[in-house]
């Protein structure tokens, strides 16, 4: 493993290894050292029951924003999609500004920030990095965060409403970017390894992220059934995962308060019991009327609100709703407005082409783009967003460069 990460890195160019290595840096560090180095610090609302958004602006940032302004004045030319990106946000910071002055009391900065943060970092690696070190770079930060979790876990840290997080990212995030890693292990890598996809499934499991594992398990019951098409080996490995997913299940339940003495275990495995509707018709109901109650504000707000966090709790409380609608694509309209039909139009493309090119990268996004529908919120971690827009790129570019692999008829 180690010898093959060094491989990889003796292939990258100076300007990857400079800002590969400091990305990863960025990845590693714990919300307190942003908090330490911070210009200003964002967080949840004190009338808010429990903590779901904070953010702090640290001078860490600088040299990604001071390679990014480098980088675009000494290119000659600037990709097409780049020069698409920077028209787009730009558009959208002046409506929102219109919207803040016209509005008023909803006019808040932090969205703004940590979505410029965002663009900033995905623009610069897709302006630096070829394709295979970019690969490379994602999966290097996708185990930075896995190990990050693990930490948590076994030192009893971090964690929100007993669901454990990687290090400076909230449980659903965590939860996303795992499930997407594993489907891209199967279907781009085609790497099938029974104990590694337990271990990530597990993890998965410690998130908290119910939605990423039953994605998890309707994909594995699809191959299963399909098996007759797919190699022998795939099969096998298949059977095993299910099998050893219902027995490892099961020795967790049976020894529930031996495991980090906390009852998060326990709370988990009652989301998969019989006993549905005692364990989570609340949370089912919550999730159902926060929805609703998202496309009451659309319906009021059809432009969107201002492209802020305490804007969209702001009129979600206005609306008799005490969070933020729990749907990336919903809460994403109330903040972006129209603007938002514009991400939802590219992923829709994106993903008819990978599947009309029966491209192996075509199950990844279809999972993205079902937890964005089915969880989620207003998109409030710069991480997340940078991991979610490079798998599209990398997908997207794969179709471009006809290197895409297909997935079996």
């Amino acid at each position: 493993m180690l010898l093959s990460i060094v491989g990889d890195l003796k292939r990258w160019n100076f300007s990857e290894l400079c800002l590969g290595f400091y990305l990863l840096f960025l990845f590693i560090l714990r919300e307190e050292v942003f908090q330490i180095t911070s210009i200003i610090e964002y967080s949840t609302p004190q009338y808010i029951y429990y903590d779901w958004f904070k953010f702090a602006v640290s001078y860490l940032f600088a040299p990604i924003l001071f390679w990014f302004i480098l980088r675009i004045c000494l290119l000659r030319e600037i990709k097409y999609l780049t020069l698409k990106v920077i028209v787009f946000w730009s558009l959208l910071l002046i409506v929102n500004y219109l919207k803040a002055y016209v509005i008023g009391d909803y006019f808040s900065s932090e969205l703004i920030i940590l979505q410029s943060i965002s663009i900033v970092a995905i623009i610069i690696v897709i302006e630096t990095f070829r394709m295979d070190s970019l690969k490379q770079l994602w999966e290097y930060g996708v185990y930075i965060h896995l190990a990050g979790l693990w930490i948590n876990i076994l030192f009893n840290l971090t964690k929100i409403s007993n669901r454990f997080n990687a290090q400076n990212m909230d449980v659903g995030g965590t939860g996303l970017l795992l499930t997407i890693f594993i489907i891209y292990l199967w279907f781009v890598k085609r790497e099938r390894g029974v104990f590694k996809s337990l271990f990530l499934i597990l993890s998965i499991f410690f998130t908290g992220s119910r939605i990423g594992l039953l994605i998890i398990a309707v994909i594995f019951s699809i191959l299963f059934a399909s098996s007759a098409r797919i190699e022998k080996y795939t099969y096998k490995s298949i059977l095993y995962v299910i099998v050893s997913i219902t027995v490892l299940i099961a020795a967790i339940a049976g020894s529930a308060d031996l495991l980090l003495n906390n009852e998060m275990v326990v709370r988990n495995l009652s989301t998969f019991s019989l006993d549905f509707y005692q364990d989570q018709d609340e949370s089912a109901q919550g999730r159902l009327l926060s929805l609703i109650t998202g496309f009451e504000v659309i319906k009021q707000h059809p432009f969107g609100v201002y492209n802020s966090a305490y804007s969209l709790q702001y009129v979600m409380q206005e609306t008799g709703y005490p969070t933020f609608a729990h749907s990336t694509v919903v809460s994403l309209y109330i903040v972006w407005g129209p603007f938002a039909i514009f991400m939802y139009y590219a992923l829709t493309k994106l993903i008819v082409r990978l599947k009309r090119n029966k491209s192996n990268y075509f199950p990844v996004i279809m999972a993205l783009v079902v937890m964005f529908i089915s969880t989620g919120g207003p998109m409030v971690n710069w991480k997340i967003n940078w991991f979610q827009a490079i798998i599209c790129y990398l997908s997207y570019k794969s179709l471009c460069n006809g290197r895409t692999n297909q997935l079996p008829n």
